[in-house]
């Protein structure tokens, strides 16, 4: 066999070696990129929508008060007590669980105050405590696009046990009132955080 046979030989294995490394090149390269889309695609599909968190929350019950115009839902079952004043506050409504109907132990629930002077949440806070020491335990947020302030951690103690509790509180407001939902609890209790998340997170006016 001639020297210029060999060597064209030569160059077209080398060339068809070099084809098919490129054609394995460009077939892993599509595997590639279509796995990233599907990959993609499948997560945005599991993003929450409003859709969702209404099939969520549609078999919860709502607690809704015409007179104080709000409402929210809750998927657990609690004993619920509401107690009307004239004074400060106006109107308690509160959750407890079955074996603590006192609600010694925790409790939670949303606090009405009359808001006759229409002062913004901070002045209303200034007003209502006058040592105006809520401010170390406070932040402000968005509820569900309305304006409130948290007061979170706030140590209490039972005035004839001596027990430590735990207070979280946000604040919030409308035209007419002021409304505190509360979260109490024993220093240490959790077992009701979940319902006091439930509320926060579909807590809204209903005028």
């Amino acid at each position: 066999m001639s020297m210029n046979s060999k060597l064209l030989k030569t160059i077209l294995l080398i060339g068809a070696i070099v084809l098919l490394i490129a054609a394995g090149y460009l077939f892993l390269t599509k595997k590639i990129g279509q796995k990233n889309v599907s990959t993609e695609e499948g997560a945005s599909n599991t993003l929450p929508t409003n859709e969702d968190k209404e099939t969520k929350t549609s078999d919860w019950k709502t607690y809704r008060n015409e007179k104080y115009g709000f409402e929210f839902k809750r998927q657990s079952s609690l004993l619920v007590s509401e107690i009307n004043g004239t004074g400060k506050p106006r109107f308690v409504a509160e959750f407890k669980k079955d074996e603590d109907p006192l609600g010694a132990a925790e409790s939670v629930g949303v606090i009405v105050y009359d808001n006759f002077k229409n002062l913004n949440t901070e002045e209303f806070l200034n007003f209502l405590e006058e040592n105006k020491n809520w401010k170390k335990w406070s932040s402000e947020l968005q509820l569900n696009g309305l304006e409130a302030i948290k007061i979170d951690g706030r140590p209490s103690v039972g005035i004839h046990t001596g027990t430590e509790y735990e207070n979280t509180d946000i604040y919030l407001k409308n035209a007419t009132f002021i409304y505190v939902i509360f979260y109490n609890r024993i220093k240490g209790l959790n077992s009701l955080e979940n319902v006091f998340k439930d509320i926060l997170s579909t807590f809204k006016f209903t005028e």
